[in-house]
Order: structure tokens, then C-alpha cells, then sequence
């Protein structure tokens, strides 16, 4: 339980840190139809996509995530949303800078007595910029408080160096940024390549294996592609139903992205979405951030959270 309350803060506290990319409106809408996996149709949208010039997801200088879990797991109330905008300078395309703002809010409640120590409450503000993410605003936490010794409830300033440039710029040149090692674990090269234009390969392959529990829809005037997967643990009593989406330009390279997952067990009923496309406003960050003394530095909390 600990351990599960400790990423979800983790990631709620550093969001963006892996992926920072984003969407939110009707992108998703389309005027779907269900296609067998063997189609015509189906076989040759995929091998548009598998012939696009971009092999992995394209947004051009800007993008926008939106994330939100909410709802009952594991003896825990959960209510976590966070949203963040990036834009990229390219002027140097051999040093890419990204400078991103965002919110995140989070209510995590035990419905134990003997499990609130473990609530959390977060309501802060987050920025990156020249390689370091800013977090500031409230963060109460006694699993914080406790690990490091200090009082995290409100005001709080804290940083964490992230170089994130250095994994957008192996985005820019379409190479991985790690590999699949040997022992399986999966790093952000087999991210990257999970998201290129084999998403929809992958769903075919899937087909053949989960039958009736995987739809394939397909809006090709619009270039957009839904896929709904139900999967049933018998065993464990639980029953988890993913809805993607992929949206395509007109050159077929994957532009957005969306996922809906909703998790039903004997313990609670979870439901999860995730949303990213590209973004063409403006990021606006603290002026002087980088020279803040009030922010702390934020490497040895993470790591105590992470071992608690």
C-alpha cells in the first residue's frame, strides 16, 4: 500500500518528467466504423502508417498532456488530475530547449484508520526550464514529512535535474532513447518505439489472439483509428476495459494520442486517462526560477520516497 501511495505522488510530483506531450478537446471524435482485423481497409491504413516519414509520434515545437486517475483501489481513495504545456526552441537543432509549464492535483485517501498516515494532498504548481524541474506550491504529506524530516504542507519549493533535452533531442533524430534489455525491462527506447506508426500493427497482431475482446474501429476520411480492449482476470475477480485512440496527419504520422483504461476488482473500481497532441501556444515560467535560493534541492527526497 505504502509503495503504491509513494509512485503515485512521485509521479503526480515529476509528471511530465518521461513524457511531455498533451491533448484535451474533441481531437478524438470521429465517425467510426468496426473493421476486422484481415480487412482491406484496416491492412492498408496500417501500411500507410508503416510507410509514414516519422517513425515516432510528431508535434512539431509545442505539446500539451493531460492526466487524471481517479477513483478506489487497494484501500485507497484517489483523486489525481495533472495538465501540462512544452514548447521546444529549435533554433539549435543539435540542443534542443524545452520549457514547460503545468498543474497538478491530487487527493489521496485512506479508508482505514490505520492506513492515513499515508494520505496525501497535493496542489502545486510545476515548471521546466534549462534542464531542472520546478515544483512549488502545496504538498501535504506525512510520508514526505517523515522521510525527510521536514515539514512539506504548504509553500513548498523544490527542484529535480532532468534532462529532458537530451531525450528530446534523441526523439528529433528518430532514435531510441535506451533498448529492451535482457532481462525484458522495458526504458524509453521500447517507449518510443511503441509509439511510432506500428500502434496499429500491433493492434492487428493482438486481434488474432484476443478475439472478441479487441475492436478495431477506423474513421479513415479523418485518419483516425479506436481500439477497445477488455481484459477478465477470472482468478482475481477483476475486469479492466482500454479504450486508444490514434490520430494521424495526412501524411499518416501519428499526431495524438489518448487512452481510457477503467479497472473493476473486488477491492475498487480505478479509471484512468491519459491525452497528448501538439501545442502552439506560449509557456510562461517564473522569471529567475533558476536563481530561486528558496527552492530546495529535490534529488535526496525522491530517492528516500522511492525506498520507503
Amino acid at each position: 500500500m505504502k509503495k503504491l501511495v509513494t509512485m503515485l505522488l512521485c509521479l503526480v510530483l515529476v509528471i511530465g518528467t518521461a513524457c511531455m506531450f498533451g491533448c484535451g478537446d474533441a481531437t478524438f471524435n470521429g465517425n467510426y466504423k468496426e473493421v476486422s482485423a484481415d480487412s482491406t481497409e484496416v491492412q492498408e491504413f496500417a501500411a500507410a502508417t508503416e510507410n509514414a516519414e516519422n517513425k515516432v509520434v510528431t508535434f512539431g515545437n509545442g505539446a500539451d498532456l493531460s492526466v487524471s486517475v481517479k477513483g478506489t483501489a487497494e484501500g485507497k481513495k484517489m483523486d489525481v488530475s495533472a495538465t501540462i504545456k512544452a514548447t521546444l526552441d529549435t533554433t539549435d537543432p543539435t540542443a534542443p530547449k524545452l520549457t514547460a509549464e503545468g498543474s497538478v492535483k491530487a487527493k489521496i485517501t485512506a479508508t482505514k484508520d490505520e492506513d492515513k498516515a499515508n494520505n496525501a494532498d497535493v496542489d502545486a504548481k510545476i515548471y521546466y526550464k534549462d534542464k531542472f524541474v520546478y515544483v512549488t506550491g502545496k504538498i501535504d504529506a506525512a510520508m514526505m514529512s517523515a522521510n525527510t524530516q521536514a515539514d512539506a504542507k504548504n509553500d513548498v519549493k523544490m527542484k529535480l535535474p532532468v534532462d529532458l533535452d537530451a531525450g528530446i533531442q534523441g526523439v528529433m533524430k528518430n532514435l531510441p532513447i535506451g533498448e529492451i534489455t535482457e532481462n525484458s525491462e522495458i526504458s524509453g527506447g521500447a517507449v518510443v518505439e511503441a509509439l511510432n506508426g506500428n500502434v496499429l500493427e500491433m493492434l492487428i497482431s493482438a486481434k488474432e489472439e484476443a478475439g472478441d475482446n479487441l475492436k478495431i474501429y477506423i474513421d479513415a476520411e479523418n485518419k483516425k483509428v479506436k481500439a477497445e480492449i477488455k481484459i477478465a482476470d477470472e482468478e482475481e475477480g477483476s475486469e479492466t476495459n482500454v479504450t486508444v485512440y490514434l490520430v494521424y496527419d495526412e501524411s499518416y504520422n501519428l499526431i495524438a494520442l489518448k487512452i481510457e483504461a477503467n479497472v473493476k476488482s473486488a477491492d475498487g473500481d480505478l479509471t484512468a486517462e491519459l491525452t497528448f497532441k501538439g501545442y502552439t501556444g506560449k509557456v510562461s515560467v517564473p522569471e529567475g526560477i533558476e536563481e530561486d535560493k528558496d527552492y530546495i534541492d529535490m534529488s535526496v527526497m525522491m530517492q528516500a520516497l522511492l525506498r520507503a
